[in-house]
């Protein structure tokens, strides 16, 4: 890209607009959550899901050729991967890998050593990477407890991924359609605001043995998604499958047609990621300055709001004063607890000096002396049926 096209970008003015901003929100102590985007990057895609639902296989088929992401029924990767173009193939791993991603990726290093010891990045001369990212990630595993077993925030790094990609595609196969305990929740907590760049795949649909084993899955899945996702209406599910050998066809015990023509509707939205890129960076850009505009408007009125009751506490100190210097104590007193700033104000003006306090009855006049005392300043109450002795 020229440097006046790489000026004039959307990318560019928008790093501008942060840039200008910045003064703004370091004032008001808010910290952008997408400071930096790069200038004629490629969309970022996710694919999350449980372990075996067939996220590695997903990634092979669309880079085509030679296998990238190992395979297999049990886990087969601890971490996330970072597939980009590159014109020489070369993998980078822990912690020098995150130095070689997009400035989107910047956040990441907020997750900790532990998290960037689980990140590997790989360079491939592939067609489609020259138009989309894609990022590969762990199965995920059953118990709730389980990010713990991992060592790092597993659900933090779901979150901050998903929030840099452009289209997030959340898998599942048919032998555990939603019931991992990550898989919940990661569903109900990293997608809050995010829920446009969802899609949900049933996968493998070629393993089914029918129409009754198909529906009974898909209704599962259901079931879960409903009792997890925020929402009363579920999104499309599109249900899909992978060839990965031939005559596997010929060997399904159901139509693939439909799963075919869903498997090629996900892929368009892949291939044309780089449309959803330009509307996502505007909602990014949206969240971003609607944040820092409440947050200073909050604080600008906050700020007033002391301001004006410094204000109005001086003035009531100092026509407090000024009956007590014209020799009205009591009357000084009666204003200041009327205007609502109290015996607290009564030090500066009567230190040391005995002071008669008339209140509007028996019980105000205790709850008075009440807290005068607890602040330090002897006091007692007297009511007309105090004894003589007593007072």
């Amino acid at each position: 890209m020229s440097e006046s096209k790489q000026k004039t970008a959307p990318e560019s003015r928008i790093n501008r607009l942060y840039e200008a901003f910045q003064p703004l929100a370091d004032r008001y102590g808010y910290s952008f959550r997408r400071p930096v985007v790069s200038v004629g990057g490629t969309p970022t895609v996710l694919l999350l899901g449980n372990h075996s639902s067939g996220k590695s296989s997903f990634v092979n088929y669309l880079l085509e050729g030679t296998p990238v992401q190992d395979t297999g029924v049990a886990p087969t990767d601890d971490g996330f991967t970072v597939i980009l173009f590159g014109e020489e193939e070369s993998d980078a791993l822990g912690p020098a890998a995150i130095d070689r991603l997009p400035p989107e990726f910047a956040t990441l290093r907020a997750l900790g050593p532990a998290f960037l010891q689980h990140l590997r990045v790989k360079f491939r001369n592939r067609p489609i990477l020259r138009r989309v990212t894609l990022v590969d990630s762990p199965g995920m595993i059953g118990s709730p407890d389980a990010s713990r077993g991992r060592g790092y925030d597993f659900l933090g790094a779901v979150r901050r991924l998903s929030e840099a990609a452009d289209l997030v595609l959340f898998l599942f196969d048919p032998d555990k359609p939603g019931t991992t305990g990550e898989t919940v929740d990661a569903l109900g907590t990293c997608f809050r605001g995010l829920e446009f760049k969802l899609r949900i795949l049933l996968n493998k649909c070629d393993l089914f043995d029918g129409m009754y084993d198909f529906a009974r899955a898909y209704g599962a899945l259901c079931w879960n998604l409903a009792h997890v996702l925020p929402v009363k209406d579920l999104p499309t599910v599109f249900t899909t499958f992978v060839p990965q050998r031939s005559g596997a066809r010929e060997e399904a015990r159901i139509d693939l047609k439909d799963f075919d023509r869903h498997r090629g509707d996900i892929v368009e939205q892949i291939v044309h990621a780089d449309e959803r890129r330009a509307d996502n960076l505007a909602a990014s850009v949206g969240r971003d300055f609607s944040g820092l505009w409440l947050q200073a408007t909050v604080l600008r009125r906050l700020r007033r709001t002391v301001a004006a009751a410094k204000t109005l506490s001086a003035l009531a100190t100092a026509f407090a004063m000024a009956l007590f210097g014209l020799g009205g104590g009591w009357l000084a007193w009666r204003f200041l607890h009327a205007s609502g700033h109290g015996w607290w104000h009564w030090r500066p003006l009567a230190e040391g000096r005995q002071t008669i306090c008339y209140c509007s009855g028996i019980e105000h006049s205790r709850d008075t002396a009440a807290a005068v005392t607890a602040a330090g300043i002897p006091a007692a109450h007297i009511d007309g049926t105090t004894p003589e002795a007593e007072r």
